[in-house]
């Protein structure tokens, strides 16, 4: 499957270079990014990114909003015209000194925003509000993932500064009671993860890659795709291991269903080498007979583009246009990028 990734020209400002920030298009020609960080200093502003055909006008968003602080490895979904931000966190908050499992516990742990809500509407206000729920909440976590599914939000998995988590959460948009799915007696519980991704496909929702330390004396990115059916509420009990060469951590994804559904898979920390080293292939992984499918690049494209870490990658709804966008990331150097490309599959 071929695709093709065309830069758009900015109008006006463009926002500050970053990586490891949260993004969602919450309109068909809407994006949304928020915070990041940029030379590991966390951010906390917010723009909005109205697409055309050639170009991207920024707009600064939520500038009044007080409670919303600086945050990196938090997650973004898109619902109604709103967006959607959980978990995340501050890695400047803490003293140097300490090693990074450490420095994110004791960040975690400082500032308790980081198990809040906080929902930014572009149709009203466009200031982000923190609204009040009930029910069991997820903790506290960064690099989780998060999905809306049919006015339902999940959050799975992240790292709470101590393990990596695989637990899964529910928030019912309508009636912002959170609950905590429990497994069942007889479900296969997928591999405690972080910085993997979480997107919806039909009635399921589909987890690839991250970072565990199950099976291994260290942490090291995994292999795995796992299937989670929003009907049953349970895990599927086949878990489907990829090739060695297609582990990813912090990789950037989205699913196309226009010509028929498949996940693209962008960037990301790859273990196919004796040093993790960002991905420089994108693949695809076809939904309906799963099944990976390689990824070629029409002329023109800046593969360059392709692999970074820490980038967005989003599609509206669940990508009947068969077009999504591409914004910032890190080149695991010393560059941080604002650039955004618009990727569709040919």
């Amino acid at each position: 499957k071929m695709l093709s990734a065309s830069r758009l020209a900015v109008v006006g400002e463009a926002p500050p270079e970053r990586a490891h920030h949260a993004g969602a298009m919450v309109e068909r020609d809407v994006l949304v990014i928020n915070g990041g960080e940029n030379d590991d200093v966390a951010m906390a502003d917010t723009w909005a990114g109205k697409v055309s055909e050639d170009a991207v006008t920024w707009t600064r968003v939520g500038r009044g909003s007080e409670t919303f602080h600086p945050r990196q490895g938090h997650a973004a979904a898109a619902h109604d015209g709103k967006c959607i931000l959980f978990g995340g966190v501050d890695m400047m908050k803490t003293f140097d000194g300490h090693d990074d499992s450490d420095m994110l516990a004791a960040a975690l742990l400082s500032d308790l925003t980081v198990s809040e809500l906080h929902i930014l509407d572009l149709r009203g206000s466009e200031e982000w509000v923190t609204p009040k729920t009930s029910g069991r909440r997820p903790t506290a976590r960064g690099n989780q993932g998060l999905v809306v599914h049919h006015n339902v939000l999940y959050v799975y998995g992240g790292f709470d500064g101590i393990q990596h988590l695989n637990d899964m959460y529910a928030l019912d948009l309508r009636a912002l009671t959170w609950q905590l799915l429990l497994p069942h007696a007889a479900d296969r519980q997928p591999y405690p993860v972080s910085q993997h991704v979480l997107l919806p496909w039909d009635d399921k929702l589909v987890s690839l890659g991250g970072m565990s330390s199950a099976n291994h004396e260290s942490d090291s990115p995994v292999n795995t795709i796992d299937f989670f059916s929003c009907k049953d509420q349970a895990w599927d009990p086949a878990r489907q291991d990829l090739d060695s060469q297609y582990r990813r951590s912090t990789p950037a994804a989205c699913v196309l269903t226009g010509k028929s559904p498949a996940m693209l898979v962008v960037g990301g920390w790859t273990a196919e080498h004796s040093h993790s080293e960002i991905a420089s292939e994108a693949f695809w992984y076809s939904l309906e007979d799963k099944r990976l499918l390689p990824c070629t690049t029409s002329k023109g494209t800046e593969k360059d583009a392709l692999s970074r870490v820490g980038l967005s990658l989003s599609a509206f709804g669940q990508g009947q246009e068969d077009e999504c966008y591409m914004f910032g990331g890190w080149d695991g150097f010393f560059n941080r990028y604002n650039d955004l490309y618009r990727v569709k599959r040919e």
